[in-house]
């Protein structure tokens, strides 16, 4: 039988609402295929990752009302800062997303990866990360708030994730060069006593996106033990 196979698909620069639509069209198609065999055998070779910058930047809150970590209104951020806030479908609090940030959406079937489940799931999107930051001299690790931190009390990398009949939505974030300014306006992730740092804050140099995509790759392809190729967008991926 052959292993599982994650299509690896750039969305560059683009808005939250359309990378959602984006994700939740894959979502739902893996959901569907999983009703039929042929369909479902499908999705174990055409699993994806969505790799994006979001821009404008947004704050994206987690399916509990987590409000109280904003730290100005959200009447105020919009019209002062020109920021929204998304109530999303994910696990977790509120976070930042914008341009410097290499965000990623794994739409996979955990079926296909030996039934190891939702937490071996979230462990090796960690392990992936850490393996990645520590390539580049960065030592990250992981504390009992889900993420990578730098020395238990700066996040570098946040994870957020929703699970259905286990098709995996939502991913991570990873600060890579990005200006973490607008984490001023929130408690990030509800943790008020440790702050956010990016890899170019760490490593005192511009770091560039696109010098972290294969390393990242190569580490999960080795921890998820699956194929990775890189794809184009369909065509009904670039029309949303």
């Amino acid at each position: 039988m052959l292993r599982p196979r994650i299509l690896v698909k750039s969305l560059d620069k683009r808005s939250y609402s359309d990378s959602f639509s984006i994700q939740k069209h894959r979502f739902d198609t893996m959901l569907a295929n999983r009703n039929d065999p042929v369909s479902a055998e499908h999705n174990r070779r055409n699993n994806m990752l969505y790799l994006v910058e979001h821009d404008p930047e947004v704050f994206t809150m987690g399916r509990r009302d987590t409000s109280s970590d904003l730290l100005v209104t959200e009447e105020k951020l919009k019209s002062d800062h020109n920021i929204e806030l998304v109530r999303t479908t994910r696990g977790g609090r509120i976070t930042w997303h914008g341009p410097g940030q290499l965000v990623g959406y794994p739409i996979i079937d955990l079926h296909h990866f030996q039934n190891k489940g939702v937490e071996w799931y979230v462990q090796s999107l960690q392990q992936s990360i850490i393996d990645t930051i520590n390539h580049f001299g960065i030592k990250g690790g992981t504390t009992s708030d889900v993420g990578v931190w730098i020395e238990n009390n700066r996040k570098i990398c946040a994870i957020g994730v929703s699970a259905s009949r286990w098709v995996t939505m939502h991913g991570f974030a990873l600060n890579v060069n990005n200006n973490l300014s607008s984490y001023r306006h929130i408690i990030p992730c509800g943790i008020s006593d440790k702050g956010v740092t990016s890899m170019s804050k760490e490593l005192n140099r511009k770091v560039e996106i696109s010098e972290v995509v294969p390393v990242l790759l190569n580490n999960m392809q080795r921890i998820f033990d699956v194929d990775m190729e890189m794809a184009p967008l369909d065509a009904d991926e670039i029309k949303k």
